[in-house]
Parts: structure tokens; sequence; C-alpha cells
């Protein structure tokens, strides 16, 4: 079981002239919780929150994750050295 959070900052580090104008940073804060029912399955939910003037407007976003790893294990193979 994992559980976390996290908040995001409308703070302006650099002109973002690409934005339209009215688009605008705002901050938000997300929670977070993810199991792990098998070695390489994972099932995540989070909900994204926003935190300042439009907060009366959003309503939060539920966001659900499903992650399965297809990775092989290591095999260890011996091999000769050549120096």
């Amino acid at each position: 079981l994992w559980v976390g959070g996290s908040y995001r900052t409308g703070v302006k580090l650099y002109d973002k002239s690409y934005l339209q104008r009215d688009l605008t940073p705002r901050n938000s804060a997300v929670a977070a919780i993810q199991i792990f029912p098998t070695e390489k399955l994972r099932i995540g939910y989070g909900y994204d929150f926003s935190i300042g003037p439009l907060q009366g407007y959003s309503g939060g976003t539920h966001e659900i994750s499903i992650s399965y790893s297809f990775i092989k294990p290591n095999i260890r193979l011996a091999t000769p050295r050549v120096f």
C-alpha cells in the first residue's frame, strides 16, 4: 500500500508567451493511493482539486491507473572474460 499527496503551485518562474493571456496557473492539491495486489500489478486512485479562485468552479478530478510490468526477471549467464 502506498499513500501520498502533492501540491502544485502557480508560481511564475518564466514568461510563457505561448499561452493565452487569460490562462493563468492556479494552485491545486492531489491525494493518491496505490495498492500492489501482485508483484507486477499496480492499481491506483487519485483525486486532484483546485485551491484558490477556481475552487468554486471545479469539482476536482478523479484519476484511476492500472499498471502491469512485462519486464522479465534478470537471468545471469556465465560469460568468459577477455582482457
